[in-house]
Order: structure tokens, then C-alpha cells, then sequence
């Protein structure tokens, strides 16, 4: 199981990730961050917590933003699948992230 210190570097590293991907669009940079952050968060909190799934949608976005559509719109699907299951599929967060 991954410490506090571990789970403050997951964190800190899909924010940073995020803004170098808002910075650099194309940045190839940001992918492996992400994924990265992905793996602690799952390892961490499981698949459906909602940092782990801000994490998958982070991802979404810097493959997206690359032109990875199929990659993008599976990491989308599973984040929008894991906030229906949590919210439910009527709850205003799983419909507009």
C-alpha cells in the first residue's frame, strides 16, 4: 500500500501534468506523468475512487489532445462509467466531466 508520501507524489504529479498539458498541447511530456499518476491512484484508492477517476479523465485529455481519439474515448468512457456508478447516471457530475 502506498504512504502519504507516495500518495502526495501521485497527486502533485497529475496536477503538474495537467497544467504542462495546458501549457504544451502536443507535449509528449504529459503522457507518461499521467499514466504514472494513474497507477498510484489505482494502486492506492482502486479503480473507481474520484481522484482515481480525475486522474483517468486527466489522461482522456492530453491523449485527445494529441489526436489518440480511441484512447481518449476509452479513458473517457471509463471515468464517465466509474461517476455514473458512484453518483448515479442522473447526477449532474456524470454528465458534464
Amino acid at each position: 500500500m502506498m504512504g502519504t508520501i507516495q500518495t502526495g507524489t501521485a497527486l502533485l504529479t497529475s496536477q503538474m501534468s495537467q497544467h504542462n498539458n495546458h501549457r504544451k498541447r502536443k507535449s509528449l511530456g504529459s503522457l507518461p506523468d499521467n499514466s504514472l499518476s494513474l497507477k498510484g491512484y489505482e494502486k492506492q484508492f482502486g479503480p473507481d475512487q474520484p481522484d482515481t477517476l480525475r486522474t483517468v479523465q486527466n489522461l482522456a485529455i492530453v491523449y485527445g489532445n494529441q489526436s489518440q481519439y480511441k484512447e481518449a474515448e476509452q479513458l473517457y468512457g471509463r471515468a464517465l462509467e466509474g461517476r455514473e456508478k458512484q453518483l448515479g447516471s442522473d447526477h449532474p457530475d456524470a454528465l458534464r466531466r
